[in-house]
């Protein structure tokens, strides 16, 4: 009977060596379609955040449009003194808003772009892990066989 199992012992610790390696394998593709869509998503909000920095800039220049308009209308001279520092206020603000939006919609980015590749990071540690499990597997395998000749 000891010998029959030997080869039980060897196939089964090379069927687990196997596999393990395979589902390390698996992990790392899959986390690296996870970064792609991270990276994905990261280009979505930067755009998305340019887009917002642009309307925010425009509307400064709407409202400075409508101060200088109303400035005029009440006969007071257009940029210059008070009515040219109010309208250049509205526009500097304008242009903050919009580069907070820009920084802010980074920031989002590296958040999204560091996760994906923290998923990739972690999935090659976890292959690594999985194939220092296989060589345990086969060597589990090999001890089992000897001892089953052995007996």
């Amino acid at each position: 009977m000891g010998a029959a199992a030997a080869p039980v012992a060897i196939g089964g610790g090379i069927l687990s060596a196997y596999s393990q390696i395979q589902q390390g394998k698996a992990g790392v593709k899959a986390a690296n379609r996870q970064q792609a869509y991270y990276n994905d998503q990261a280009g979505q909000v930067i755009a998305q955040g340019d887009f917002e920095a642009d309307m925010a800039s425009e509307q400064g220049r709407q409202v400075a449009a409508s101060q200088r308009t109303g400035f005029a209308a009440n006969g007071i001279e257009v940029g210059t003194g008070t009515a040219g520092r109010v309208e250049q206020g509205t526009l500097d603000m304008a242009a903050q808003d919009a580069d907070q939006i820009r920084r802010n919609a980074f920031n989002q980015a590296f958040g999204l772009v560091e996760q994906g590749n923290e998923t990739v990071r972690q999935a090659k540690a976890n292959f690594r892990s999985s194939r220092f499990n296989a060589m345990g597997s086969l060597l589990t395998g090999g001890a089992q066989a000897y001892s089953a000749l052995k007996r």
